[in-house]
């Protein structure tokens, strides 16, 4: 007969609850009990069936009802060992940027732009989009904009929202930058050493087009609010031609056509401390779909709000990607 758990022939039958298990099912934690009844071996008879001619196919079948085998000691300390392992590598402070995002110098603001229309023209199109300048003379692209002598548009990075009437600006293969061309190259060249030193020593990429950001709170007590940058495009910068007007280079943006990351630091952290779900971003789904999604999950928290910004910036998955994997229930 057969094994009612894995299928194997030669099978012992049980006298009490006759069930038949080979013999890898029926002793279980170095005890010699039957795995439906539990009691032991010598309470009870063992009947033994001829085992079936090794010609003849081994139907295997499964019963649902079947309680799962104990777990073995070493299996739980293997399991224990991981689940140690995870918890170093989950970073949920506010260290992290993915949870907590600064504009520093390795960062390159993106204004007047429209994230759909982005996210269209790199991603689905699959086109380099050059970083523009800001002109020293223009004052007007934005109503709060202003370039003071820093050289460096301040105020307000909000993006436009107007999908009306899409202006031709916002449909061409240029990012509007506020900053105008030497503190632009400067920038740009300081990011591409960092990314370039990054896939070098790593291998991997950290230089991601961060769209759209969560600001959100600790607690309803809190005054302090934190920013997590919500859909994360892998890029890459290059550097393509000098400008004869302004004598400095330009650099382009690119899709590195790597998978389009969520933000796992995020995801984790709303579900351990506000116990929400935070939506997968999906193939079909345009980034103001996305947003429309995260404000409708996070609608009940009155100061939570997302912020409609555009960053060029570095940000390492490497270590949260790596605490995905080592989930058994990830596992096939």
């Amino acid at each position: 007969m057969l094994c009612h758990i894995c299928g194997e022939a030669g099978a012992h039958k049980c006298t009490r609850c006759q069930r038949y298990a080979c013999s890898h099912h029926w002793y279980y934690s170095n005890a010699m009990q039957c795995i439906e009844c539990h009691n032991s071996r010598d309470a009870h008879t063992l009947q033994n069936t001829p085992s079936q001619s090794s010609s003849t196919p081994v139907q295997t079948s499964f019963n649902k009802d079947t309680p799962a085998p104990p777990i073995s000691e070493e299996t739980r300390l293997t399991h224990n060992a991981l689940l140690k392992v995870r918890q170093k590598l989950l970073d949920l402070s506010k260290r992290n940027r993915l949870l907590n995002f600064k504009e520093t110098a390795r960062c390159i603001r993106i204004i007047d732009e429209l994230p759909n229309e982005v996210y269209k023209t790199l991603v689905h199109d699959k086109k380099n989009m050059a970083l523009v300048p800001l002109r020293e003379d223009d004052n007007n692209l934005l109503p709060t904009l202003s370039v003071p002598k820093s050289k460096v548009a301040v105020n307000n990075y909000e993006l436009p929202d107007n999908y009306c009437n899409i202006a031709d600006k916002h449909k061409d293969l240029c990012l509007q930058t506020p900053y105008t061309a030497t503190p632009l190259e400067r920038r740009s060249i300081k990011i591409h050493s960092y990314a370039r030193s990054a896939i070098n020593e790593t291998g991997c990429n950290f230089l991601y087009l961060a769209i759209g950001f969560l600001e959100w709170y600790e607690d309803d007590e809190s005054s302090i609010s934190y920013r997590a940058p919500l859909i994360l495009i892998p890029v890459q910068l290059e550097r393509f031609k000098l400008d004869p007007k302004t004598h400095c280079y330009k650099f382009q943006l690119s899709y590195t056509e790597e998978d389009i990351e969520t933000n796992l630091s995020l995801a984790e952290k709303l579900s351990r401390d506000f116990d929400l779900k935070l939506p997968e971003l999906k193939d079909d789904v345009a980034p103001e779909e996305y947003f429309n999604e995260v404000a409708h999950l996070t609608g009940h928290y009155r100061r939570w709000r997302i912020v409609r910004e555009m960053v060029i910036g570095m940000f390492s998955f490497a270590k949260i990607l790596m605490y995905k994997d080592l989930d058994s229930d990830n596992w096939p």
